[in-house]
């Protein structure tokens, strides 16, 4: 028996699994870029229903690349 968690293969092809490091920065770097603000404070202002206009195209994208972060 392993201790290890062991990456998954890339089951489907074109399909590239990232880790949540990987998905922190990820978000990171988006949420600067197009809103000007770091990745753990679109978290926190998403979540608290603080962000303008949430139904922006931009503001969706970032919300789904919070599921590769957690």
């Amino acid at each position: 028996m392993t201790d290890h968690i062991e990456k998954p293969q890339n089951l489907i092809p074109g399909v590239r699994y990232v880790s949540r490091d990987e998905g922190i920065e990820r978000l990171d770097r988006a949420a600067r870029k197009w809103l000007g603000m770091s990745g753990d404070e679109f978290v926190r202002r998403y979540r608290t229903g603080d962000i303008p206009d949430p139904d922006r195209s931009v503001v969706i994208r970032l919300s789904i690349l919070m599921q590769y972060a957690e």
